[in-house]
């Protein structure tokens, strides 16, 4: 059995990383309910009911619970990242393994970074590279 956070399935892990699993756990539901929060007191503010010490309270305990969240999603990928060492696993397979070409990568990394579909540098690797 596994879990999905942020859209990657995560396998079950080892007793060590299950603390840490949960607290990632933990701190996206408080993420999620401080954001809920924010957007209907945002809702009520349109609306001509505007509370402004309550709309500071919800956005300071989004701004925490973003904080905790990264805090917790970074310790969760270092308990990872051990566990992948201690069983000797590679993390990431290199884009040769799963037959993508390296200038097709640097393409679409260049498409991603600059979010055009013009001005390919194509001095970089050639026209009829990709």
């Amino acid at each position: 059995m596994g879990l999905v956070l942020r859209g990657v399935f995560v396998m079950s892990q080892s007793a060590d990383s299950n603390d840490v699993r949960q607290r990632l756990v933990d701190a996206e539901e408080n993420l999620a309910r401080a954001a809920r929060r924010v957007r209907v007191l945002r809702g009520e503010m349109l609306c001509g009911h505007y509370n402004p010490d309550e709309l500071d309270e919800a956005i300071k305990e989004y701004r925490e619970a973003k904080a905790q969240a990264g805090k917790a999603h970074v310790a969760w990928i270092q308990a990872r990242r051990q566990e992948c060492r201690k069983r000797g696993t590679p993390q990431e397979a290199p884009p040769e393994a799963l037959g993508i070409s390296l200038p097709r990568v640097l393409f679409f990394r260049w498409l991603y970074e600059t979010g055009r579909m013009s001005g390919w540098p194509e001095s970089k690797v050639g026209k009829n590279a990709i």
